[in-house]
């Protein structure tokens, strides 16, 4: 089992943010998305991944570091407890 990590640093009307080529190289990775707000976590299947990301706004956004500009998506923050005991029997089953 793969993880991508991603740390938001925005919590707004209870959605947090991912830069929408994050959200591709996760995709395409084949990788669960484990999204850190404030020290907490939240565990997105590859799965869902598609059907969980809200694109509210088709804006985009320059880059501070001089890149090409980027979209957003949210994902309600529904923080996953006993993470670590989730992702231990994910990878028992694969196994």
């Amino acid at each position: 089992m793969k993880l991508y990590y991603f740390q938001c640093n925005k919590l707004d009307k209870g959605m947090v943010i991912i830069f929408d080529y994050r959200l591709n190289e996760c995709y395409n990775s084949g990788s669960d998305l484990v999204l850190k707000y404030k020290g907490r976590e939240m565990l997105v299947p590859h799965s869902q991944l598609k059907a969980k990301a809200k694109k509210i706004t088709n804006r985009k956004f320059p880059s501070q570091f001089g890149g090409k500009e980027y979209g957003i998506y949210h994902f309600k923050w529904q923080p996953t407890d006993k993470l670590e005991e989730i992702i231990t029997e994910k990878q028992q089953k694969l196994l």
